[in-house]
């Protein structure tokens, strides 16, 4: 399967705090931010419970933690790569206060860009991975304390694959999708505003004579229940000039919902009949050749099947 998820942070945890405020060593570590040197300051542990039920590891591998005071400023950003020291867990020294706590999961090359304590830019070209998400307001008084946050899914996840095998004269792909979101809103975990969404990728070796698989990740947008997916195959590299496309784009509508899969199955390189119907699920339509059917699992909220 073509794995989207790749890790590019490789500090170790850090913290960047108000740019105005001069910065220790202690302080970038702890992530303390001195908003007024007269008044004492708490410990306030965060501590994420990193057991999940029904997946063997976590499915992320940076965690990254932003909190903003009451006037939406940012006090405390800290980066936290899987192998860290006490990775799950962040201390920061506050002033007594009221706070707004985000936290992310994910395993991204790029970092997630906040425009406030509650809409984060995410997602970019050929950058998509799994999402986790947690935001709280917490009150900060004279003795230190500690959280722990449960992280919840933001994503919905496109799994596309092929029944017939890459040909060897297929060098490289283009998935383009609409109707989905790059920018997560962490009230409600949902998608901000509809996105054009692109993966781009070669073809290896290991993918020549075998079936494609591919995920694709996107937010859910409150009024979307589809995305609209085209499918390029094409002749040569993406590096080349021109790219020539090996066969016309294939285009599809899939349904969409947060924190479930789309797993989509279709004959894509030839043209052969696709009119297979899986009759297990809760529903099929005979039209376009597409299948559905909910399967209930414990780390994703569901797996709907479709044949395209």
């Amino acid at each position: 399967m073509m794995m989207l998820a790749l890790v590019g942070l490789t500090s170790c945890e850090k913290a960047v705090l108000d740019e105005d405020t001069p910065k220790t060593s202690k302080d970038a570590q702890q992530g303390t931010q001195d908003e007024d040197s007269t008044t004492a300051k708490v410990t306030l542990r965060l501590r994420v419970n990193l057991s999940r039920a029904g997946e063997d590891a976590l499915p992320w591998k940076i965690l990254q933690f932003e909190i903003f005071n009451k006037s939406d400023k940012s006090v405390a950003h800290i980066i936290q790569n899987e192998g860290d020291d006490e990775y799950g867990t962040a201390s920061v020294q506050l002033t007594p206060g009221t706070y707004k706590v985000s936290v992310l999961a994910h395993s991204l090359m790029g970092e997630p860009q906040f425009d406030s304590p509650t809409r984060v830019d995410i997602f970019s070209k050929n950058d998509f991975s799994d999402v986790f998400f947690s935001y709280s307001v917490i009150t900060v008084e004279s003795a230190a304390q500690e959280h722990e946050i449960t992280l919840q899914r933001a994503t919905a996840l496109v799994r596309f694959h092929t029944k017939d095998v890459v040909p060897d004269e297929v060098k490289s792909f283009r998935f383009f999708y609409s109707g989905g979101s790059s920018t997560l809103n962490l009230g409600d975990g949902l998608g901000i505003g509809s996105a054009n969404q692109t993966l781009t990728f070669n073809v290896t070796d290991s993918m020549r004579g075998k079936p494609l698989s591919v995920d694709l990740y996107t937010f859910k947008v409150s009024k979307n229940e589809t995305i609209n997916l085209t499918v390029n195959a094409y002749k040569t590299t993406l590096e080349a000039t021109p790219i020539v496309q090996y066969m016309p784009a294939k285009e599809y509508v899939i349904p969409i919902k947060h924190g479930e899969i789309s797993d989509c199955t279709t004959t894509f390189f030839s043209d052969a009949d696709d009119t297979e119907i899986d009759t297990g699920g809760s529903k099929v339509e005979k039209d376009g050749a597409t299948s559905f059917k909910i399967k209930v699992d414990t780390a994703w909220a569901g797996i709907n099947y479709y044949n395209l």
